[in-house]
Order: structure tokens, then C-alpha cells, then sequence
């Protein structure tokens, strides 16, 4: 696919987005319906990167001088030079990645009222990848969950299939389900909704003429990978205003959406989150165990209204939470209807379906750090 079709035209001057709108006269007059930024390098990963190359290059050039210089037989030196190559090229690579996050650009120019997005990152004058985003239909749910519900479809969604008593399951299935119902019960009372999008990712430089490149080098540096698939963003949906949010975890989500066009993450991405964005901005930051810090979310809020109760003396010592005897049945019934609703979701939109399921375990499982 040529640089021309996969570059997006402004619909009011008809120029190419990037550097050919750049001269635009609408630009300078503050007409133009594109607003561009630029996000700077990221310093202090690039300054942690050079910093742990400048010690592993030391160690590494102490164990090249032993094979050089070493009083050992021949067989010994080989040997020794086999073990230590892996090393050599990993403090190769160490500096090059200090040096990307020092002098990375990324150009973005988004219309908002299209929904079209172009974003550019580049090192020096050399494009690294070039990504265009463009917001399609609304995708349309039939049906919904009840309005009457005893609790939040997040807290709905802990209680245990009949079809399953005896088998506990796993923290990461049951978190992954939570998140899933939450933004499934936002998006059938119309506070939140769903738009497809199309991305084309190019990965390399193409040299068309959209990259500010030396000739000499664009010839070097003449290669391609591209990728186009289709992606969902969630955005607030008509009722997202006036409507009163039930869940802590659905109220985090809601909160997240409205305030995404002011947020830090924004600036890299300024059209709605994917699904992937999304849950990840649900953790303020990383977790030795976000399934276990997901839940336990959830729990808490149904423990505050009175839907479970917390005991101590589990596992570890962890919590163990209990439905009340007095909600035990309306919480199954609840997580019944919350499994019909996924059904029926599944059953209309396949590949929606199908990315939740995938981007919210991707998400969760992204957050996850060897220690808080």
C-alpha cells in the first residue's frame, strides 16, 4: 500500500496529514481542524537504560580482556568466548535502547470531530513505525441487563456457576470476568460505547515522501512491515452524565472514560482508550498480584453494602469473603443473568467479544511486577 493511501487527507484543504499539511495557510490562521503535538524523549528511562549498559559493558569488557589476555589453553579461550557472546550482544543492545528513549519523537495529529488520528515516532531523522486511526461506526448491543439488580454486575460476576459447585476458580479467570461484566453493564445501560476502529500500522521507513529522511538514507533504510486490523475504543455514552454509577469498580471505569481527553495518557493516545488502555488505567500502578488487587476491589465494595462478609484466617492470612445468607440467593440469581448478558454479547458481536476477553487479560497481566 502506497505512502498516499495510507496517509489521511484533511478534509478541508485536502493536503496529506504530517509534514505536508504542516505549511498549511489554515494552520497559521487557527482553522485548521487538526491539532498536532509533540511528545519528547522519554529521559529517564533512556538515562536508566545507559546507566545499567555503562556497568554491564564494564563487567562485560573485564571478561573480554580474561579471554584475551588469560593464560589458558586454546580449547579454554573458545569456550569462554562462546559463554561470553550472548553477554556482548546484550551490552550492545543495552546502549541502543538508551539512546531510543533519549531521542524518540512522536508526532500525533488528531481531528476530533473526524475521529482520525496520525501519529509518527521517530529517531533522529529516521521513522521508526507510523500509525493511522480511523473511528468507524458505533457498535450496536441489543438488549440489556436488568435494571433491578441487587448488586453491581462486577460483584454479580464473583458469584459461583451452579454448574461449577466444589471448583474454585483461578484469580486470573475471575478477575478477567469481573472487569469484563463491569464494562459490559456500563455499556447496556448506555453509560458507555463501543466504536470500531481501523488501524494501519506501518514499521519502517517507506520513504514517501511523509518522512523527513536524507535521500542517502531513505535508500538504506527502504523497508516496510504493515499491519491493519480492527481495534474497539470505549467512550462515554450518552447516559454517562446523568446517570448514577453502582459498583466501585464500575464508578473507577466511568471516571476514567470522562476524564481520558484531559489525562497524561492523552498525550500519547487522545481518542478514546481501547480496551486494552482502559483496564490498564484501572491500576494506578503496578501489583504483585493484580488479579488478587482487582478482586479484592470488588470484594471490599460488596462487603460495604452488606452483600458479603470478611473473615480473617485464610490462606496466608488473606481475607475470605463469604456471601450474607441473606443475599446469597439474589447473587447467584444476579451472576446467572450477568452469564445470559455475556452469552447474548458473544452471540451478536463475536469479535468484540472476543477482544475483551483478550485485551483485558492482556491488561491485567501487563500490570503485574515482581514486587509492589
Amino acid at each position: 500500500m502506497t505512502g498516499e493511501k495510507s496517509t489521511p487527507r484533511c478534509e478541508k484543504c485536502y493536503r496529506g496529514v504530517g509534514l505536508p499539511i504542516a505549511p498549511c495557510p489554515d494552520r497559521s490562521a487557527g482553522s485548521c481542524p487538526y491539532r498536532v503535538w509533540q511528545n519528547r524523549s522519554r529521559w529517564k528511562e533512556g538515562i536508566y537504560f545507559l546507566a545499567f549498559a555503562a556497568i554491564w559493558n564494564t563487567m562485560i569488557f573485564f571478561l573480554v580482556l580474561e579471554v584475551i589476555t588469560g593464560e589458558m589453553p586454546w580449547f579454554g579461550r573458545v569456550g569462554l568466548a562462546l559463554f561470553a557472546t550472548p553477554f556482548v550482544l546484550v551490552g550492545l543492545a543495552l546502549p541502543c535502547a538508551g539512546f531510543y528513549f533519549l531521542f524518540r519523537r512522536r508526532v500525533t495529529w488528531h481531528n476530533s470531530s473526524s475521529g482520525t488520528m496520525w501519529q509518527q515516532e521517530r529517531v533522529f531523522r529516521v521513522q521508526c513505525w507510523r500509525r493511522v486511526v480511523s473511528l468507524q461506526e458505533v457498535v450496536a448491543l441489543e438488549g440489556e441487563l436488568p435494571q433491578d439488580l441487587l448488586s453491581s454486575p462486577s460483584v454479580a460476576a464473583l458469584a459461583p456457576q451452579p454448574s461449577r459447585a466444589g471448583r474454585k476458580p483461578k484469580d486470573k479467570d475471575l478477575a478477567a470476568n469481573v472487569a469484563e461484566a463491569a464494562l459490559l453493564g456500563l455499556l447496556s445501560r448506555g453509560m458507555l460505547e463501543v466504536h470500531r476502529a481501523n488501524f494501519f500500522t506501518t514499521s519502517g521507513n517507506r520513504g514517501d515522501g511523509y518522512v523527513d529522511c536524507p535521500s542517502s538514507m531513505g535508500e538504506m533504510l527502504r523497508y516496510t512491515s504493515t499491519q491493519n486490523h480492527v481495534a474497539y475504543l470505549i467512550a462515554a455514552g450518552g447516559t454517562a452524565s446523568r446517570s448514577i454509577v453502582e459498583g466501585a469498580l464500575e464508578g473507577r471505569i466511568l471516571g476514567l472514560v470522562r476524564d481520558w481527553p484531559t489525562s497524561p495518557q492523552a498525550q500519547d493516545w487522545p481518542l478514546p482508550p481501547t480496551i486494552y488502555l482502559l483496564v490498564q488505567a484501572i491500576f494506578e500502578k503496578d501489583h504483585n498480584n493484580p488479579d488478587r488487587w482487582l478482586l479484592d476491589l470488588v470484594r471490599e465494595d460488596a462487603v460495604a453494602r452488606g452483600l458479603l462478609t470478611r473473615q480473617k484466617g485464610g490462606r496466608m492470612r488473606r481475607s475470605l469473603y463469604k456471601p450474607e445468607p441473606s443475599s446469597a440467593h439474589g447473587l447467584l440469581a444476579e451472576g446467572e443473568a450477568m452469564r445470559e448478558w455475556r452469552s447474548e454479547v458473544a452471540w451478536q458481536q463475536p469479535e468484540l467479544a472476543s477482544a475483551l476477553e483478550k485485551e483485558i487479560r492482556s491488561a491485567i497481566r501487563s500490570r503485574e511486577t515482581s514486587g509492589d
